[in-house]
């Protein structure tokens, strides 16, 4: 059984802390699932070239129209810093996940940039 981190790392001070103790927490062929929002999500990087914050500080109509990310979240990930994250706590990505929700116009494509939501599952390295 895999250990799972789902929309947890963004949310940490020191994740590289947590994965590395994580990691002594698995069997000699454990893996994690590790699931973050999508900084580079097309319409997360259209909407900060128009001018949108990263952060939204609440719920208001304001706050949301300004803000591309909750106020909770301390480290942004796309699929090559959270790779890079992973690799240098230990792990090996080996299979990733694009969540889509309803798409981009309509479209399900399997690629990062089309997901605002993406997954890995990746294995210990000895």
């Amino acid at each position: 059984m895999p250990i799972s981190l789902c929309a947890v790392l963004e949310h940490l001070i020191d994740p590289v802390s947590v994965l590395k103790r994580l990691k002594n927490n698995l069997k000699k062929e454990g893996s994690i699932v590790v699931g973050v929002p999508n900084f580079s999500y097309i319409l997360a990087r259209i909407q900060y070239l128009l001018g949108r914050n990263v952060k939204r500080f609440d719920s208001s109509q304001k706050s949301l129209r300004l803000g591309i990310q909750p106020y909770g979240h301390l480290h942004f990930f796309n699929k090559a810093t959270l790779s890079y994250l992973l690799k240098r706590t230990g792990y090996d990505p080996i299979e990733w996940s694009y969540y889509t929700g309803r798409g981009v116009f309509g479209l399900h494509i399997n690629h990062a940039l089309f997901a605002p939501f993406i997954a890995v599952r990746a294995k210990k390295i000895e």
